[in-house]
């Protein structure tokens, strides 16, 4: 059993381990980078607010003098959305309630600051967003170049690999608002149920929603936001294109943590022990993976007409 101050230690060493090692290895340490939040929000959730305060005081001081300025661009997501959801776990907050202002504070504020730093270096967001993107598929491409073509061929193909960079860019600067979003999204989902096993674990537990998350599901009105962005991929307006890309994309994330949901919910009535119902949806993924997403989207879509679990009786 891990007591109130073992507790305290070890979640600021996971904290400063999953934040730092990232910044070594950004390749190998990206899984570290994804739950680098969850020990955060568990310092702050249950015990005094100055121990989470001191462990991301320390993480931003070293970050900076690794980084640069650049750290305050992330900072807003390693710091405040661990402190968000920390806060809206000790307002017992439902689960849809905590994960909802723990992306939209960060996000909101991140916007702020671009607008902030474009005002400082009199350039507008969309020249320094491009610019960022295309940094990052330069750096990919340098990670992992193209093929040569053989010298009897003509420069033809280097051509075509440069234009399929090119538009590469464009669909990323397009979708780029959904992208932010879902990566805030799917992000503090899981580090939210990483917590929640954490709690679930203590002696005694720290209950800090009593809802079930096989039993959680969107509201039947979204299903008007999916149609509605569906419609304006069909008008001649670019503009309405972008918007309706982007509120599509984001709607398909819900309906994939809806499906989630769903799935969850009946892997818990399978004959199985718990070790063999996980093994056998990380070999379902594993194999299958674009199917069961794609399953777990239509089952989350579809749930408002054919009630998987039987909720609306």
């Amino acid at each position: 059993m891990m007591t109130g101050r073992t507790e305290r230690y070890a979640m600021a060493l996971l904290s400063c381990l999953f934040t730092l090692i990232p910044v070594i290895d950004p390749v190998r340490g990206l899984i570290f980078s994804i739950v680098a939040p969850a020990p955060l929000v568990v310092l702050g959730a249950k015990h005094p607010w100055r121990y989470s305060l001191a462990v991301l005081g320390f993480e931003i001081v070293v970050l900076f003098f690794l980084q640069g300025v650049a750290v305050f661009f992330t900072v807003f997501y390693y710091a405040l959305a661990p402190l968000v959801m920390a806060q809206a776990i000790r307002l017992r907050w439902t689960v849809t309630r905590t994960v909802t202002w723990s992306v939209v504070i960060p996000f909101g504020l991140n916007i702020l600051l671009l607008v902030g730093y474009s005002v400082f270096v009199q350039e507008s967001p969309v020249t320094l967003i491009e610019r960022t993107v295309d940094n990052m598929l330069q750096v990919a491409q340098e990670r992992m170049p193209l093929p040569e073509p053989p010298p009897e061929v003509s420069d033809g193909p280097d051509e075509n690999a440069v234009t399929a960079v090119k538009s590469m860019s464009q669909v990323i600067l397009m979708i780029l608002p959904a992208m932010l979003v879902m990566n805030f999204l799917f992000t503090n989902v899981l580090n939210y149920v990483i917590v929640r096993w954490h709690f679930g674990r203590s002696h005694p537990p720290f209950v800090i929603d009593p809802e079930d998350l096989g039993a959680w599901h969107l509201t039947d009105h979204l299903v008007w936001v999916f149609l509605t962005s569906g419609i304006m991929l069909m008008l001649p307006s670019a503009l309405l294109n972008v918007i309706g890309w982007n509120v599509f994309i984001l709607t398909l994330a819900l309906y994939l943590l809806h499906g989630l949901a769903i799935a969850l919910f009946w892997l818990r009535r399978l004959p199985l022990p718990t070790s063999g119902r996980w093994l056998l949806a990380f070999a379902a993924f594993l194999f299958v993976g674009p199917l069961c997403l794609l399953l777990c989207i239509a089952a989350g879509l579809f749930d408002i007409w054919l009630d998987f679990r039987r909720q609306r009786q």
